[in-house]
């Protein structure tokens, strides 16, 4: 026999689990925003990020995978790039995930400046496929088939560095109309100057939310 409540959870305690936990993760969020934390965007399949225009001061560009696997035998294949001291106008993030029960959750997180643009810093992106369509986009100084080592590459962040590999780097950047399905973002210097972050959720198929 069942006694009575059982199988259900009362709303009193899910508020006092899920009520804090929204406090720090709220906290952290404005962390990175002041630029205070680090961050670290990632997600086994992948997420759509996109910018209006990026600027930097250099890109390198290199193959790799991504994965829960330490080889390429059991991860996807992807494209590393990482920027020098990058800024944007804008940044959008769309992610779809599907929660038992609930359904598919469309999330957009849309990062703007107002005027001007906010600070990126030193970017590392791993990403299904990267594209800059917008026009005038521009790379300076661009050198192909240097090695990672000499393109100064990370070598520890697990994503198939290979100091005598391929690498593409260039100078001065100016990246428009950029769009990648990335699987993670390494924003180590966290994210400054912004002023405005809108978060949005929706259940349904991708693109439901409102859009940024």
């Amino acid at each position: 026999m069942k006694e009575k409540g059982m199988g259900r959870t009362r709303l009193g305690r899910f508020a006092a689990i899920t009520v804090p936990a929204a406090v720090v993760s709220a906290g952290l969020g404005v962390a990175i925003v002041q630029g205070m934390v680090s961050a670290t965007i990632a997600s086994a399949d992948d997420f759509s990020l996109s910018a209006s225009t990026i600027s930097a001061d250099g890109l390198a560009v290199r193959p790799g995978f991504a994965g829960a696997g330490t080889s390429t035998s059991d991860s996807k294949s992807s494209v590393v790039a990482e920027v020098k001291n990058g800024n944007a106008p804008d940044l959008g993030l769309e992610l779809t995930k599907s929660l038992p029960v609930l359904g598919d959750l469309d999330l957009n997180v849309c990062l703007s400046s107002g005027t001007g643009s906010f600070a990126l810093g030193n970017v590392a992106l791993n990403a299904a496929d990267l594209n800059a369509t917008g026009a005038g986009s521009s790379i300076a100084n661009v050198a192909v088939g240097t090695t990672q080592s000499a393109a100064g590459m990370d070598a520890t962040d697990g994503t198939g560095y290979d100091a005598d590999g391929f690498a593409l780097t260039g100078g001065a950047a100016t990246l428009n109309g950029l769009n990648a399905a990335a699987y993670s973002a390494t924003l180590p210097d966290g994210l400054s100057g912004l002023s405005g972050l809108g978060i949005h959720t929706a259940f349904g198929a991708k693109g439901s939310a409102q859009a940024c």
